[in-house]
């Protein structure tokens, strides 16, 4: 499994636009470090051109360990001293005591069905999947809006910025808390928020009480894969920033995530830091079934805060406007904080001007509302796969869809 990564570590690969807008952001990081200045920087020291090949032997050696040891080659031994060096090189407290003891865990997906069709999505505390279930129940108590109209915004806009409110207060690791999982996804609990939306002006919410609903029991990377068997996978993981912390692991050819950040600064918070505690994540890698039980689509997305509203909007644009993936993956989308709305692409000055007048303070940024990758499965029974195209955001994109 890891030797393909190997073979491409040491054989080479190749520098994309967008890989080269990456390594002048922090170019003055890579060239600091001369390990790291030999892989991503050309002879002169320079930021390489576009199509260059560049060659990480060290990371290849990394990754042979863990091929070799298997968990043990990462979180003991000559790599794991290295990481806890790094760390506390940089003020940091990481001990190897901290690396041997951390274990992965499993969760059980969180899951809805959505006009008949089912959804499962990652659980808690990447909170993506947790809240793309809320803004679907929500929304299948409110009426289909007309597509790009200021109706359909201003209720999307609103159900979000409810949704939002829930995330802030009351998400975390569910393994140092009681997160009211249920209570979130519930439909009686969805039914109640979804009275909450007046069409004729836009509002400010404060998290519900999903406890009501509670029932006995409890830079980042998307790929999505799936054959003509039915097998669907999506998965989504992360380094956060496009270097992490920007701490290198010397003789081992990788950075440090800042995962950190994610956690909320100060105690008391269902996110707090605490010993052992993962932060709360967005990810939120996807699958979806049809009403009669066969594979309709994976989708997953990079984009941080961003990334559960992108992916609710690219289930919405499939199941209720009946956009293929191509169309649902390059559309139109927002994410609604507060009372302010980010959009992807320009609205129209007009469409602008009504939500405004309904109350929102519509904004826009450089980023996108996520980068969704997604492959859906069509009538006649081929694959249909897509990654958004943001060039118009970015001016370069490294999503492409591949079939075998």
């Amino acid at each position: 499994m890891v030797q393909p990564a190997i073979d491409i570590a040491r054989g080479g690969f190749t520098v994309t636009p967008e890989l080269r807008e990456a390594i002048a952001y922090s170019y003055d990081v890579i060239l600091e470090n001369p390990e790291t200045a030999a892989i991503y920087l050309d002879e002169f020291g320079l930021v390489p051109e576009a199509g260059t090949v560049i060659h990480n032997d060290p990371l290849a050696k990394a990754l042979e360990i863990i091929r070799d040891k298997g968990p043990e080659g990462l979180y003991s031994g000559q790599m794991a001293e290295a990481i806890v060096s790094t760390v506390q090189h940089s003020g940091g407290v990481m001990t190897l005591k901290d690396l041997e003891n951390y274990e992965c865990w499993e969760e059980e997906p969180v899951s809805t069905d959505y006009r008949g069709y089912k959804i499962f999505s990652s659980a808690s505390p990447s909170s993506g999947g947790t809240f793309i279930i809320e803004i679907l129940n929500i929304l299948e108590n409110l009426p289909v809006q007309e597509f790009d109209s200021v109706e359909y915004w201003h209720q999307l806009a609103e159900v979000q910025k409810m949704v939002w409110a829930d995330r802030g207060e009351y998400m975390g690791d569910t393994r140092f808390m009681d997160v009211p999982i249920d209570g979130i996804t519930s439909k009686e609990y969805a039914a109640e928020l979804a009275k909450n939306v007046d069409m004729t002006k836009a509002q400010e919410y404060t998290y519900g009480n999903p406890w009501n609903y509670e029932e006995e029991s409890q830079n980042t990377t998307s790929f999505c894969v799936a054959d003509k068997a039915g097998n669907m996978v999506a998965i989504t993981h992360t380094i956060n920033s496009f270097w992490g912390c920007e701490e290198y692991v010397d003789g081992y050819g990788f950075f440090l995530n800042n995962q950190l950040g994610d956690f909320v600064v100060g105690s008391g918070y269902s996110n707090s830091v605490e010993p052992g505690k993962c932060p709360l994540s967005s990810m939120s890698p996807t699958v979806v079934f049809t009403p009669e039980g066969k594979p309709f689509m994976t989708c997953g997305a990079p984009g941080g805060i961003n990334i559960y509203p992108c992916i609710a909007q690219v289930i919405v644009n499939t199941i209720d406007y009946g956009m293929n993936v191509d169309e649902a993956l390059n559309t139109p989308r927002i994410a609604a904080r507060g009372n302010e709305i980010n959009y992807s692409i320009e609205f129209s000055a007009e469409t602008l001007d009504e939500l405004k007048a309904l109350g929102h303070e519509v904004f826009t940024e450089a980023n996108a509302i996520g980068f969704p990758t997604a492959i859906m499965y069509m009538e006649d029974g081929t694959l249909q796969g897509s990654a958004e195209d943001h060039s118009s955001i970015s001016k370069y994109s490294d999503g492409v869809a591949l079939g075998f």
